[in-house]
């Protein structure tokens, strides 16, 4: 399955289905057998790198300003404290 940046898929979890938004870019998917994916579960931002012989399959495509939106609240999530002090 060919995937891009900002698919929106069902893959294969430890126990049951999950969706996950696509952020690795479009290169990295396109050579690599995994992929990076973002997810919500119970208000918990989680991050992680898939093999893509988990996906199910694809159930959509964000938007660009959604894509842009979670890279940047990713980024945002990445900075200490005293960064997030800086940027106010």
């Amino acid at each position: 399955m060919n995937i891009k940046q900002g698919d929106v898929l069902v893959i294969r979890g430890d126990y049951t289905t999950e969706k996950v938004i696509v952020i690795q870019n479009n290169k990295g998917n396109c050579h690599s057998p995994t992929t990076i994916v973002y997810s919500v579960i119970d208000g918990d931002i989680f991050v992680r790198t898939i093999d893509k012989k988990r996906i199910i399959k694809r159930i959509g495509h964000a938007s660009d300003y959604s894509k842009q939106e979670i890279l940047h609240n990713l980024k945002l999530n990445l900075l200490t404290p005293s960064e997030k002090l800086m940027l106010t």
